[in-house]
């Protein structure tokens, strides 16, 4: 008794196909037997193009030496007519068109080839949608030769084939018959169906690396000689599954696939009739999430079933090799690949691309995780895609979930993820015992053995890497851990001093650093602004004096309002000499140039950086002084030092020249000049990334009119002062009022304006003869030489 399984092809089936998917059936059928006898598909050749004039074939197999064993190809040339349709064909119409006189003149052009090929051709009619008896049969092949003798073919090489020969042919090819009777879309699928997969849409740009294991792939399925399996492993979300589709996604392997996840495979109807003795299936099987457990347990089934069956196993566990198998480690994306696929698929602009595909560690599965995000859900970038629970598998994998060392997984890796990095082994293990005592009081049962059995076996899963000094991979995951474990863990009676008393400075400097993902935590939120509030530890003076580690600097990332209101509180009531004394400023003057690139919080932090350039003590490029003058150039957009356009940035610039500052005044001239600079404009890239907010939205001028008015203000601010400051400061506005009368005086509806202010200079004593020369020469023959 013939029991159905999801693999039975039935008539009903083919009837369904049209002329087209006939022809694509077909088609997929010669490959897949081309493949099996390892013909050249070069040797193949059949188009879907139906309604072109065919000469009466629709596909041909050329010059072939065919092993014994196949029904399907025949040595020689093979000619294949293909109809589709429930009726008979009719032969004359077949052979020498309709309405046709049946003679080898009016014989179809290219049967007549097939027959007269000094090969040998053998011409062969396929009919899909008819399923006949043997007395139909012998009666149509009689037709045939019945109008081919007179024509001069006395002995031709002639084959009929309906349903039942086609239902055969598809025996050994479990994949073609998922997609015959459509059964692909359950637990087996076709490459076709496999494709539709949500995960499957995804874009993956593969490397050098990863072309040369595609190639390496192909070429070991294409190997006839023996039963092939193929172990892919790697990190969750490194593109193995992608990787694996587009290796099998070639003419002569794509009809052969068979696609499911281990879970499935075991007991099913594809396993028995595999290992059935009369099964002549040829596969290309690739079983998903495949631990390694069954992995052995299903090769041990199939290693000795001969060359028909090819095995591709995947999974994100780690397992020592063997002998008997080819096992890949599923190379990481570089940088380059990452940002294609960012830009690609999500427009992330360029100037940003490279800033989100550090936090991809080299994974597109999380390249797609960050870009779909940065699309629809910005407030949340670690949520993961629905289609799969990607923290779940990076952590867990296919290891049993409930096994303690498993379970306890998630703890560990939170407490490790308060720290950028930590020492492991060598001199630097001092802090990983740091981090086991911190564990072992909140997990008594967690000792510094069995934390360290866990360390490594998260290291053999690649969640943490490196050998003396770890860290958490993915990026993102790392930052995730983080926010959980100040929402599970922290609670009002934590004491942060308390806490991390054992921490090496470089153990806490590693923990402080952490600190600028706050934003990602509305607990953490609550410490940042604790740490930065009224009691905290940064509002003594004795403290910010002598400030001199990154914590401040990423507490600024995740809040910049309270720490701005915390260096308002300190170092915004310090006097110059307090300040000339300030040796922890360096970290403060970044903190100031990150928070000054907000629009609301500019003004007061252009204050406290003029505040430190009055008591300057550094002399490098990007001092306070000089962070504060950068702050006034017009350059628009991403080359912009802020949001605040510049008509509010120059309140800053009034109250330094009204003050009595003479620091603070030439602090102002140099912040003209940057402010009269017409370009070309640079910024150094960086101090817009805060933590994983969006960058700011720099001061962009909707007009040419708004990006003008940002000179005359400048200009106009500076020609006020001619009457109001001492002599020899008058005597230097001049000199830059001269200094940039040639290329102010060239911008549109400014050129009166700087006459005028020229012509009240000449006729003041502050302008040198040689000054007011120059200055007339810029302007009348734009020579700023």
């Amino acid at each position: 008794m013939n029991i159905d399984t999801i693999f039975t092809i039935k008539n009903e089936h083919l009837n369904q196909l049209d002329q087209r998917t006939a022809v694509e059936f077909f088609q997929k059928l010669l490959w897949a037997e081309a493949r099996r006898l390892g013909i050249e598909l070069s040797k193949i050749n059949i188009s879907r193009r139906v309604n072109v004039q065919d000469g009466g074939i629709d596909a041909t197999v050329n010059d072939t030496q065919v092993p014994t064993g196949s029904d399907l190809i025949k040595s020689g040339k093979t000619c294949y007519q293909i109809k589709s349709g429930e009726t008979k064909p009719n032969i004359k119409d077949e052979l020498f068109g309709s309405g046709n006189d049946a003679n080898k003149q009016n014989l179809k052009e290219g049967i007549r080839a097939c027959l007269e090929d000094e090969s040998g051709g053998t011409y062969v009619l396929v009919c899909t949608g008819i399923d006949l008896v043997d007395r139909e049969h012998r009666e149509i092949l009689t037709n045939i030769k019945n109008y081919l003798g007179p024509c001069g073919y006395q002995d031709p090489k002639i084959e009929v084939w309906s349903q039942n020969n086609l239902i055969a042919f598809l025996e050994s090819f479990p994949s073609l018959s998922l997609w015959v009777n459509e059964n692909d879309q359950g637990i087996f699928q076709t490459h076709r169906s496999w494709s539709k997969d949500e995960t499957m849409k995804f874009n993956f740009v593969p490397g050098q690396i990863q072309k040369n294991l595609i190639a390496k792939i192909r070429r070991k399925l294409r190997t006839n000689k023996e039963a092939i399996h193929l172990r892919i492993l790697g990190e969750s979300g490194s593109g193995k599954t992608k990787l694996v589709h587009r290796a099998t996604r070639v003419k002569d392997l794509l009809p052969l696939v068979v696609y499911c996840e281990a879970s499935q495979f075991q007991d099913s109807d594809l396993l028995n009739q595999i290992l059935r003795d009369d099964n002549h299936f040829d596969v290309v099987l690739v079983i998903d999430e495949c631990a390694s457990r069954i992995t052995s347990h299903i090769w041990n089934k199939l290693k000795n079933r001969g060359s028909r069956i090819k095995l591709i196993t995947i999974s994100n566990d780690y397992e020592e090799r063997t002998s008997d198998l080819t096992t890949d480690i599923m190379p990481l994306l570089e940088e380059e690949q990452i940002c294609k696929i960012l830009i690609q698929d999500y427009q992330i602009p360029k100037v940003d691309v490279h800033r989100w595909a550090e936090f991809c560690s080299g994974l597109p599965g999380v390249a797609h995780m960050i870009g779909e995000n940065l699309k629809t859900n910005q407030e949340n970038l670690l949520v993961p895609l629905s289609t799969t629970n990607f923290w779940e598998r990076c952590i867990v994998g296919g290891d049993n979930s409930t096994n303690p060392d498993v379970v306890d997984r998630w703890p560990v890796l939170r407490y490790v993820a308060l720290f950028k990095q930590f020492g492991f082994k060598g001199n630097v293990s001092d802090e990983f015992s740091a981090i086991s005592k911190i564990v072992k009081d909140a997990f008594p049962l967690i000792t510094r053995q069995r934390l360290k059995k866990i360390v490594l076996d998260l290291k053999k899963r690649g969640i943490l890497k490196n050998e003396y000094t770890l860290h958490i991979t993915p990026k993102v995951l790392h930052i995730k851990l983080w926010a959980e474990w100040w929402e599970n863990y922290y609670d009002e009676d934590f004491d942060l001093a308390e806490f991390t008393q054992n921490f090496s400075p470089e153990l806490l400097n590693w923990f402080c650093e952490m600190f600028k993902y706050g934003a990602e935590s509305e607990e953490v939120l609550k410490i940042v602004k604790k740490l930065l509030g009224p009691n905290g530890p940064f509002r003594s003076d004795t403290f910010m004096i002598n400030l001199s580690s990154n914590f401040f600097l990423a507490l600024t990332e995740a809040d910049p309002e309270s720490a701005l209101e915390c260096l308002k509180q300190t170092i915004g009531k310090c006097d110059r000499e307090t300040l000339l004394r300030f040796t922890g400023r360096r970290n403060v003057v970044w903190a100031l140039e990150k928070i000054a690139m907000w629009r609301k919080l500019f003004p007061d932090a252009a204050r406290l950086l003029l505040a430190l350039g009055e008591a300057e003590n550094e002399k490098i490029a990007n001092n306070a002084s000089g962070v504060f003058a950068e702050l006034f150039s017009p350059g628009p957009g991403r080359v912009a030092p802020t949001e605040a356009p510049p008509i509010e940035r120059l309140p800053v610039l009034k109250e330094a020249f009204a003050s009595g500052s003479k620091e603070r005044r030439t602090l102002a001239f140099k912040a003209c000049r940057k402010g009269l600079v017409s370009g070309p404009f640079s910024r150094t890239s960086g101090a817009e990334y805060q933590g994983l907010r969006d960058v700011p939205k720099f001061w962009e001028p909707k007009t040419y009119g708004e990006f003008w008015d940002a000179y005359r203000q400048v200009w106009q601010l500076l020609s006020e002062q001619l009457e109001l400051l001492p002599e020899d400061e008058r005597k230097e506005t001049v000199g830059i009022l001269l200094g940039y009368a040639g290329s102010i005086g060239r911008i549109p509806d400014l050129g009166d304006m700087v006459v005028n202010t020229v012509t009240t200079i000449i006729k003041s004593k502050y302008a040198s003869e040689k000054q007011i020369i120059e200055t007339i020469n810029r302007i009348l023959f734009h020579d700023d030489s």
